[in-house]
């Protein structure tokens, strides 16, 4: 057995290094980095409960101003407690009329306090959201109606329709809003689910407090008429392309009736008809502009907007409601609206004539029925409108009826690109050939008008035309005997 030394039991022990102390400079280490993680920690942490706060108050802000702009179809106004509960937990994530396809939203817009006329509605729109179950699309259109026209009301009687706010407003407060949108649901045949009534004064304040926005001029013009706050006259212009505009400006260019045209290329802005039209490329341009990544990082932007919109804006949509239309309007393609202006053009839907002295407008026909069926089918109309062409081809013995088809399909503002002859003389009934699915919408309403058969087997149309199709062709109509029947309902529209 081999000998070892003797060891002293306290001296000659080996030195023992625990393994969490080894080395000493990993120690050093190991402290720094809790202590960087932390500080990184509170900050992130401080971050968010400022973000929490500044947001609760922004919040509360917003809930407290919608308190006053929120008022309800029926008057009725929501506590904030009330309206902070549905914007969390809403009972029904869907907007009125979502579940049936399409949601209707009247815009108006009216003079205010110090204007003359100041409860006479100025501007009246259908702003229209269609849902696409299938594919999860919205579409946007326009429908401007104008303050002449003449329409019944519940006293019995008939007055200008921008007369029916005030007339409403008599029976109590917010009562002028539902008067009108009755009288709207009436004409257009759309129920009306929601309002925004704005001012003059809040619009302009809207548009400054964007910093302005970029309006397309479509024709230079001048306007000698146009009104003053004292109610006088003043002379207004504008120049045709791309205009940065201010509030003032913005108003004046909508609300302009008297403009003429100083273009060579001619055109007409004398009308209350052309002045919907403009209303409708502001607002587009108001939208584009409140969508911008500029006004979004924006805080004094955002603030400035919720004080205009508790002074000046009126509505019966909720806050929660107002996330959903917004994210709607956030993620439409800029100029994807479909704008509709019901006027008495040639064209139109509407003529002129005079009631008791007045100037008004009255349907071509002797109801709403031509109003109503443009309305519903505004869609399938604005499409035609997507480079959807149509070829007309007379399969009949009469001589003449695709010219007059085509001339009556341009009147509802579908795309004719040509007509002719087709190959044979021997159709009975219409038939509509397609070359795919661009038009959908359009082919379905082309069905109904002409109670046609549909042909999606892709037949070449120069095989049944006598004359060349054009190659941007998406649509050949053949005009069978039972299309003269067809054509003289149609052609009401063109009296």
């Amino acid at each position: 057995m081999k000998d070892y030394p003797e060891l002293d039991p306290i001296n000659d022990l080996p030195e023992f290094v625990p393994e969490e102390k080894t080395p000493k400079k990993a120690e050093k280490s190991s402290k720094k980095k809790p202590k960087k993680h932390f500080f990184v920690l509170k900050v992130f942490v401080g971050l968010l409960i400022f973000t929490a706060i500044f947001g609760s108050l922004f919040s509360y802000k917003v809930l407290s101003v919608s308190k006053d702009v929120f008022v309800g179809f029926e008057g009725k106004k929501a506590s904030v407690f009330d309206q902070l509960k549905r914007l969390i937990l809403p009972d029904n994530k869907e907007l009125k009329g979502q579940a049936e396809g399409r949601t209707n939203i009247l815009l108006i817009g009216m003079g205010g306090e110090g204007h003359s006329g100041a409860m006479l509605t100025d501007t009246i729109m259908v702003a229209s959201i269609k849902y696409d179950k299938e594919t999860d699309q919205k579409k946007i259109a326009l429908i401007s109606i104008p303050r002449d026209l003449y329409v019944p009301a519940e006293d019995n009687r008939n007055h200008k329709i921008n007369s029916l706010f005030s007339i409403g407003e008599r029976k109590g407060e917010n009562q002028g809003a539902i008067t009108l949108s009755k009288s709207v649901s009436q004409v257009t045949g759309l129920p009306i689910h929601y309002f925004v009534r704005v001012d003059f004064e809040g619009f302009r304040k809207v548009v400054d407090s964007l910093g302005g926005i970029d309006v397309e001029v479509e024709r230079s013009f001048i306007d000698e008429q146009y009104p003053t706050y004292d109610f006088g006259y003043q002379t207004v212009s504008f120049d045709k392309g791309i205009q940065t505009m201010d509030g003032e400006k913005s108003l004046q260019f909508s609300r302009s009736r008297h403009g003429i045209v100083t273009d060579e290329d001619g055109g007409f802005e004398g009308s209350d008809f052309a002045r919907a039209a403009r209303q409708q490329r502001v607002l587009e341009a108001v939208k584009k502009k409140a969508f911008s990544v500029e006004t979004a990082v924006n805080p004094k932007t955002i603030n400035e907007l919720v004080n205009v919109l508790g002074d000046h804006v009126r509505t019966s949509i909720e806050p929660w409601e107002v996330m959903i239309m917004l994210d709607i309007a956030r993620n439409m393609e800029s100029g994807s609206t479909i704008n509709k202006v019901i006027d008495n053009g040639k064209s139109g839907l509407l003529y002129s004539s005079s009631r008791g002295g007045a100037y008004v407008l009255l349907p071509r026909v002797d109801d709403f029925s031509q109003i109503q069926d443009m309305s519903e089918n505004v869609f399938e109309v604005g499409e035609s409108e997507e480079d959807v062409s149509i070829f007309i081809l007379n399969g009949s013995e009469t001589d003449g009826l695709a010219n007059e088809a085509a001339s009556t399909l341009k009147t509802q503002e579908y795309k004719i690109n040509g007509f002719g002859n087709a190959l044979t003389k021997d159709y009975e009934n219409t038939v509509i050939y397609t070359s795919g699915d661009k038009g959908k919408r359009i082919v379905d309403a082309l069905q109904k008008k002409f109670q046609a058969k549909l042909d999606t087997s892709g037949q070449d149309f120069s095989k049944i035309s006598r004359n060349t199709v054009p190659e941007d062709t998406n649509i050949v109509i053949v005009l069978g005997d039972s299309a003269q029947g067809k054509l003289q309902s149609l052609e009401i529209e063109e009296k």
